[in-house]
């Protein structure tokens, strides 16, 4: 199967979103939605972020934690070191029959 190559930065913002208690794939789909793309979320204001349904001041709070980068960054690098592919729900190639499932 071929997958879409993710930029470093991507790939690490789509781990550091999974990390991140609380949200689940509607609200990060809703995060994506709102601001473009997954590395887009961390750069936005978190003023813009409370206007998004479902995003309250505690979920913002966790989102920008650091530990979640760092856990994050840790993935990726086990993810290059062992040559592992990553497909995500944004992808070309993202099975199509997956992608109408939460």
């Amino acid at each position: 199967m071929k997958t879409t190559q993710h930029t470093a930065d991507e790939l690490v913002a789509i781990l550091r979103l999974q990390h991140v208690p609380n949200i689940g794939d509607i609200l990060a789909k809703k995060l994506i939605s709102h601001c473009g793309s997954p590395s887009a979320i961390f750069e936005d204001k978190k003023q813009n972020l409370l206007k998004i349904d479902g995003i309250g001041t505690h979920t913002i709070r966790h989102l920008f934690d650091l530990e979640h980068l760092e856990a994050a960054e840790s993935e990726y690098n086990y993810v290059l070191k062992n040559y592992i592919s990553c497909t995500y729900f944004l992808d070309e190639y993202y099975p199509n029959n997956l992608k109408h499932c939460i």
